[in-house]
């Protein structure tokens, strides 16, 4: 079962460095959006993603009309950007 909103909303947030790992790779889910998604706050609940990466616009618009036909919960974009650098002060 997919989950869905129940409306459109925008949310930020951060990406924290897992050591173990090596790499930038866990995303904390905000309290908005858990209230939003209130299946997320079922303890026993088991959650899983999938990801699609298009790299051309032409694939993402493939993948939009594949969600079309087949009827699947509008999916949640995100855009993962690098912070930019802060300004020294003097």
């Amino acid at each position: 079962m997919y989950l869905q909103p129940e409306r459109t909303k925008e949310f930020t947030g951060k990406i924290y460095y897992h050591s173990n790992s090596q790499a930038w790779c866990l995303i904390r889910l905000n309290k908005e959006i858990t209230n939003e998604l209130k299946h997320l706050k079922e303890k026993r609940g088991d959650f899983s993603y999938e990801m699609i990466m298009p790299i051309f616009l032409q694939n993402l618009e493939k993948e939009i009309e594949k969600i079309k036909k087949e009827n699947k919960v509008i999916p949640i974009l995100l855009w993962i950007k690098k912070k930019e650098e802060f300004k020294k002060s003097c």
